[in-house]
């Protein structure tokens, strides 16, 4: 759905996603192909990218976002919240680009607009096992680990699963919130010491 939610962090800003993004997304999906092997698969080609997004847009509760460097504009993240019935929601699509730092901004800036902005009362998440990157990020923020199940998918032929993680705005408060912080706080405290670095040659 078109929306106008921006939020920003230390060092990332999350904002809609717009068209002009498409060639954007394809880059980031499709630039890792071992990283991204737990995440649906996408078309190479812009057109077709582009009218996902025109699908996207005519679905109702459906927030897919970009995360936007502050200081260089770059979209190095992308993210969704989606799936809302009643104060209840899913959040995923969560990729980012291979050797950024955008993670905990990207992660708490999702959060504080499911609980802050939206004010839902749960939000679940659904991690293939096998993605242990994932699995070690997701239970960082304390989401509690509710079962598995089968996930609607194969990756080479075999069929996955996945542990289903739920958060609450009191886990988010307490624990989320002030984790995704500190890292997002150290992200910021070394884009910092780079700026004094190149003042200090003549490059800033």
């Amino acid at each position: 759905m078109k929306h106008d939610i921006n939020t920003s962090g230390f060092v990332y800003r999350l904002r809609p996603v717009m068209v002009d993004d498409a060639q954007t997304i394809i880059d980031i999906r499709l630039a890792d192909a071992v990283r991204n092997r737990y995440i649906h698969p996408i078309s190479p080609d812009p057109v077709e990218q582009i009218k996902w997004l025109a699908r996207y847009y005519e679905r109702e509760d459906d927030y897919y976002f970009a995360a936007e460097n502050i200081y260089t504009n770059e979209v190095d993240g992308l993210v969704g919240i989606y799936n809302i019935e009643g104060n209840n929601g899913e959040w995923g699509r969560l990729v980012s680009r291979k050797n950024s730092f955008v993670i905990p901004d990207l992660i708490g800036l999702t959060l504080k607009v499911a609980f802050v902005i939206l004010n839902l009362k749960k939000l679940v998440s659904f991690v293939n096992t096998n993605n242990k990157h994932a699995v070690t990020t997701t239970e960082g923020t304390g989401a509690v680990c509710e079962g598995r199940r089968i996930a609607d998918y194969e990756i080479d032929d075999v069929l996955q699963e996945e542990i289903c993680y739920y958060l609450t705005p009191e886990i988010y408060e307490t624990v989320s919130k002030p984790y995704l912080e500190k890292a997002a706080q150290s992200v910021y405290n070394m884009y910092k010491r780079r700026q004094v670095k190149l003042k200090e040659n003549g490059r800033c």
